[in-house]
C-alpha cells in the first residue's frame, strides 16, 4: 500500500511540474530571460527540459506520457496546430527513456541527454523551416546563435531541476512508474 501511494505521489508531482513548467515558459520566463540578456530564439524551455529528464529517469512508459503531454501542453500553449510538438516530445521521451537502460540518471548525465535532445530538436525544426522557406537565415547562422545556446541553457536547467527534485525522481523511477520500465525491474 504504501509503495503504490508513492507511485501516485511521484506521479502526480511530475505532472503538476509538467504544468507549471509549461506555463512559466510562456508567462513570466520569456521576461526575466529578456533581463538577463537573452533573446528570444534562445530562450531556455523548463518544460522541455524537464520532460527529457523525467523521461530519461523514468524509462519508454514515462517518456512516451510525458513527451507527449509536454507536446499537447507546449501546442496549446503557443497556439499552434496541434502536432509538431506532441510528435518531437513523444519521440524525445521514448528515446531518453530508453537510454535509460543504458546510462545511469545523475545530473550531470541528465543534463548531457538533455543537450543532445536539444540539439536534436533545434535542428529538425530548423530544417522543417528551411523546407518551407520560413527560415530568414542561414541554417549554420541559427545553429550557432540559437540553438546551440538553447541547448547548453537546457543541459545547465537540466543539472538544476534534476539536483532539486532528486527524491521525487528516484521515487518516481523506483515506484510503479519508472521502475518497471526504466530499469528492467520485476
Amino acid at each position: 500500500m504504501n509503495e503504490e501511494r508513492d507511485s501516485t505521489h511521484a506521479f502526480v508531482w511530475t505532472t503538476v511540474w509538467s504544468v507549471v513548467f509549461v506555463l512559466l515558459d510562456t508567462s513570466f520566463l520569456p521576461d526575466v530571460f529578456s533581463l538577463v540578456g537573452l533573446a528570444p530564439p534562445t530562450y531556455p524551455s523548463l518544460a522541455w527540459t524537464w520532460a527529457v529528464v523525467v523521461a530519461f529517469v523514468g524509462g519508454e512508459r514515462a517518456g512516451a506520457f510525458y513527451g507527449a503531454l509536454y507536446g499537447i501542453l507546449h501546442d496549446a500553449a503557443f497556439g499552434r496546430a496541434v502536432g509538431p510538438g506532441i510528435a518531437t516530445g513523444l519521440f524525445a521521451g521514448l528515446l531518453a527513456g530508453t537510454l535509460s537502460h543504458v546510462v545511469q540518471p545523475s545530473p550531470f548525465t541528465a543534463g548531457g541527454v538533455v543537450f543532445l535532445f536539444s540539439l536534436i530538436r533545434g535542428a529538425f525544426f530548423s530544417s522543417v523551416s528551411s523546407l518551407f522557406g520560413e527560415l530568414g537565415i542561414p541554417l549554420s547562422s541559427l545553429f550557432w546563435g540559437a540553438i546551440l545556446p538553447r541547448a547548453f541553457w537546457e543541459a545547465f536547467f537540466a543539472v538544476l531541476l534534476y539536483a532539486r527534485f532528486h527524491e521525487t525522481l528516484e521515487d518516481f523511477r523506483r515506484t510503479g512508474e519508472g521502475g518497471q520500465e526504466g530499469r528492467g525491474g520485476a
